[in-house]
């Protein structure tokens, strides 16, 4: 129990700051001043927690609200499975983000669909040009071990994918050699390529995703029907090409 000498100690203690604000008004500015920033500090702390929330909310949800798609893919690469955390990615002008953690220490065979790109160990970001709707997603550590492919939908609101499959199930392939490098457009040089096989009123057009720069994709459309498609890769000086094939419909 506190005694009386204390409480004396206390209200006297009281008194003389009582007594020094009235003697000074600035210490009762300064006192108020130091109340007010309190004051707006805990009002920016709510406003930031606040403001926190709705950013991870449009994270998580997309600007449009829930049901729409995340940007880009995210994948995850262990020694035994694969996992696949956002299952939709949405389609840029140069094809699909895929994030990739690779969990294992050695370089991972990331196979999206029918293409594959080796990612190393870490996380990474891939672009690959997949076409939009459902493909399958897997990695490939070297091992024996079996790991089930994972889902993946690939969303193209603003059509961006131009199609580049052919009307014809049996295709003539025409695969280049090593050294057939160009220089110039991949639309020119497939229609130079074709020279006078290439049927009259056919349009020479790019395909796939139009800003894709190291693998570029060039179709021959025959009014409605899609009767060639070149597969170009470019070498590392700018502008320079070597084909890797031309399909034909006969």
């Amino acid at each position: 129990m506190v005694n009386d000498s204390a409480n004396d100690d206390v209200r006297a203690t009281f008194q003389r700051v009582a007594a020094g604000v009235a003697a000074s008004p600035s210490l009762e500015t300064a006192a108020l001043a130091r109340g007010r920033r309190r004051a707006r500090r805990r009002s920016e702390a709510r406003a930031g927690v606040a403001l926190a929330g709705l950013l991870t909310a449009f994270a998580w949800y997309g600007v449009a609200g829930p049901g729409t798609s995340a940007a880009s893919a995210s994948v995850a690469c262990y020694a035994d499975r694969t996992v696949v955390a956002h299952p939709h990615a949405a389609v840029s002008r140069s094809g699909v983000r895929i994030d990739v953690t690779n969990a294992t220490p050695n370089a991972v065979l990331l196979t999206t669909g029918s293409d594959a790109v080796i990612v190393p160990p870490g996380r990474s970001a891939v672009d690959v040009a997949l076409r939009p709707g459902r493909v399958e997603v897997s990695c490939d550590t070297g091992t024996s071990v079996s790991r089930a492919a994972k889902p993946l939908t690939v969303v193209d609101r603003d059509h961006l994918f131009v199609d580049d499959a052919l009307d014809c199930s049996d295709p003539n392939v025409l695969v280049s050699r090593g050294n057939d490098i160009q220089t110039g457009d991949p639309v020119a040089l497939t229609r130079a390529r074709l020279g006078h096989t290439l049927p009259g009123g056919a349009v020479v057009e790019p395909a796939g995703y139009p800003g894709a720069s190291a693998r570029r994709l060039v179709r021959v459309r025959d009014e409605t029907h899609i009767v060639g498609l070149a597969v170009w890769h470019e070498m590392p000086e700018r502008g320079t090409w070597t084909l890797d094939e031309l399909r034909t419909c006969d």
